[in-house]
C-alpha cells in the first residue's frame, strides 16, 4: 500500500499494537476513542494526495460512497423539501464549499466481544469531514469513511507493519 507522508505517519500500528498489548496483559480495550491529530488539515489536501497515496484515495472513495446517503435521508426527513432542492444537491463533495475546507477527524476505536470465552477484538479508523458550516435545509452533513484495521500474516499488499486496512 502506498502512503503519503501524512497517512504514514498515522500512527494506526502503534494505537493496533498499544491495544493488542494490553489485552495480552489482560486488561479490556479501550471503550473510548482514540483521536489522531496532525493529519491533513481539509479534504482539499486529501484530495490533492489521493493520486498518489491508497488511504486518502480509499477515504475520499469512501466519503463520495456517503454522501449520496446524507442527501436520502435529508430527502426522506423532510429537511429538503422536494420542490426547493438546493443546486449543489447532487454535486460531487470537491464541488461544496462546505466540504472543500471542512474539518478532519480522526479516530481509532475498538469494540470487543466474547465467545465461548475467547475475547475479539475489532479496531476501527474512522475519517470525518466536518462541513464548515451547515443549514437544516443544505444536506452537508458530517462526511464518514470507517475502516475496519485488523492484524494478520497474509501477504495482501495492503498491509503495513502488521496493519491490514480493509476498505
Amino acid at each position: 500500500m502506498t502512503l503519503c507522508e501524512k497517512c504514514n505517519n498515522l500512527g494506526i500500528s502503534d494505537a493496533l499494537h498499544n491495544v493488542q498489548a494490553n489485552i495480552s496483559d489482560g486488561n479490556a480495550p479501550p471503550l473510548s476513542p482514540l483521536s489522531i491529530g496532525n493529519w491533513h488539515a481539509c479534504l482539499h489536501d486529501i484530495n490533492q494526495t489521493s493520486g498518489s497515496c491508497d488511504l486518502c484515495a480509499l477515504v475520499m472513495k469512501g466519503w463520495r460512497q456517503h454522501r449520496p446517503v446524507i442527501v436520502q435521508s435529508s430527502l426522506v426527513s423532510g429537511d429538503i423539501p422536494p420542490d426547493d432542492q438546493p443546486s449543489d444537491l447532487y454535486d460531487d463533495i470537491l464541488a461544496i464549499s462546505q466540504y472543500r475546507g471542512g474539518c478532519i477527524e480522526v479516530e481509532f476505536r475498538c469494540n470487543s466481544s466474547d465467545h465461548d470465552g475467547d475475547q475479539q477484538v475489532q479496531s476501527f479508523l474512522e475519517i470525518r469531514c466536518r462541513p464548515t458550516s451547515r443549514t437544516s435545509w443544505d444536506a452537508c452533513g458530517e462526511l464518514s469513511a470507517l475502516f475496519r484495521i485488523a492484524s494478520g500474516g497474509s501477504v495482501d499488499p495492503r498491509i503495513r507493519n502488521g496493519a491490514v486496512i480493509i476498505y
